[in-house]
C-alpha cells in the first residue's frame, strides 16, 4: 500500500508507545495492587504486539527490501501471522475476562441471589 513517507513511522510510533504505555500501567497496577489476576491482561498486550508488527509489516511491504514481484505474498504472510497473533491474544484475553469474572464459590452465587 503507498502511504506518504511519513506515515509509517508515525504508525510504528503511535503503536508502540501506546502498547509500551499499557503494559507498564498494568504492570505498576499488578504490583501495586499485588493481583496476579492482572497477568493474563498484560499477556494480552505481549502477544498483541507481533500482531501489530505484522500488521505494520503488511502495510508498509513497498518501502521493504521484498522485490517488487513478491510483495503481495510478503504482505499476505504478514497478515495471516498478525491474525495468528491476534487470535492467540483474544484467547488469553477472554481467558482473563472469564477469570476476572468467574464466581469464587457456591455461596458468592447464593449471597448474590439473595
Amino acid at each position: 500500500m503507498h502511504l506518504e513517507q511519513e506515515v509509517p513511522g508515525m504508525l510504528a510510533i503511535g503503536f508502540y508507545g501506546v502498547m509500551a504505555t499499557a503494559i507498564g500501567l498494568l504492570i505498576l497496577l499488578m504490583f501495586l495492587y499485588k493481583s496476579v489476576n492482572l497477568l493474563p491482561f498484560i499477556l494480552f498486550l505481549i502477544f498483541f504486539l507481533p500482531a501489530g508488527y505484522y500488521l505494520l509489516e503488511a502495510i508498509n511491504v513497498v518501502r521493504s527490501d521484498v522485490p517488487p514481484a513478491m510483495q503481495s505474498e510478503e504482505a499476505s504472510l504478514n497478515i495471516g501471522l498478525a491474525g495468528v497473533f491476534w487470535a492467540i491474544a483474544m484467547s488469553v484475553f477472554l481467558f482473563g475476562a472469564y477469570r476476572s469474572v468467574k464466581p469464587a464459590g457456591k455461596k458468592q452465587i447464593d449471597r448474590i441471589g439473595s
